[in-house]
């Protein structure tokens, strides 16, 4: 399963809806986030209109894990309990074959060159301390903390007797 939650910044048009959860105030899903499951068990460009939740992978490993005799699994509270697994996508009844290698080694071939090519970038020690490799900022944000320095530097300034 590969999920993207950063959603920060980006803009859901749909509003999360409510959702199950034991503490009150959090009673409903936040923004949407994508996800890919890939598997030869889902069926090829298959769709799921199914809400999911972050809980729903807790859900899946319960129940393909974690299953008592009785079929119940492990209580893990309400957001837990209420959220779908992803068994219902996983609907093949035989895993498609795996596509060949030589179908797409030359993703291999283009990632490991771009892997090498990144391994050559310098990584340089910033003010405090931390690798990264060089920055280029846009001009927005060479502008933003041009902006940024100026307040600061004004704040200082004011605060002096």
């Amino acid at each position: 399963m590969i999920t993207y939650d950063e959603h920060g910044g980006f803009y859901d048009h749909v509003p999360p809806p409510p959702a199950e959860d034991d503490a009150p105030n959090i009673r409903k899903h936040g923004p949407r986030d994508p996800a890919l499951l890939v598997s030869p068990w889902v069926s090829q460009r298959q769709v799921s209109k199914t809400v999911y939740d972050h809980t729903t992978i807790i859900k899946t490993i319960l129940a393909r894990f974690c299953r008592k005799p009785d079929g119940s699994v492990p209580d893990m509270g309400a957001r837990t309990r209420a959220a779908e697994h992803l068994g219902g996508v996983l609907g093949e009844s035989t895993p498609r074959p795996a596509t060949p290698r030589s179908d797409y080694q030359q993703l291999i071939d283009q990632t490991r060159a771009w892997g090498e090519r990144l391994a050559t970038q310098p990584i340089l020690p910033t003010a405090e301390g931390i690798l990264a490799a060089p920055m280029h900022l846009t001009d927005f944000q060479e502008e933003f903390l041009e902006a940024r320095h100026g307040i600061l530097a004004a704040r200082a300034s004011s605060k002096r007797p």
